[in-house]
C-alpha cells in the first residue's frame, strides 16, 4: 500500500496476487518494471522461440481472410 508510482489498486492487487499465486518472492512493481524496462525485441523473440514450438502452439483466427499461407509461414519460422 506504500508504492506510491502505481495509482491504480487493481494494478497493485493483480501484481501482487501473481507473486503471491506463483510462491515468488514479492517485488515492487518499480522495481518489476526497472528488471524489464531494457528489454529488446532481440531479447523477446530469443524468449519467444525458447518457449514455443510447433508442438506446444495453436494459432487461431476467425477465418474472415485466407491467411493459410501465412500461417504456414509462421510455423515454418519457429524451431529454427
Amino acid at each position: 500500500h506504500k508504492d506510491t508510482d502505481f495509482k491504480s489498486l487493481d494494478f497493485l492487487i493483480d501484481h501482487y496476487t501473481h507473486y503471491y499465486l506463483w510462491n515468488k518472492p514479492i517485488i515492487s512493481p518499480t522495481k518489476d518494471y526497472a528488471n524489464s524496462k531494457n528489454f529488446t525485441s532481440k531479447d523477446l523473440i530469443s524468449m519467444a522461440n525458447k518457449l514455443f514450438t510447433q508442438s506446444n502452439m495453436v494459432l487461431c483466427y476467425d477465418g474472415s481472410k485466407q491467411m493459410n499461407k501465412d500461417i504456414q509461414h509462421i510455423v515454418a519460422q519457429i524451431d529454427l
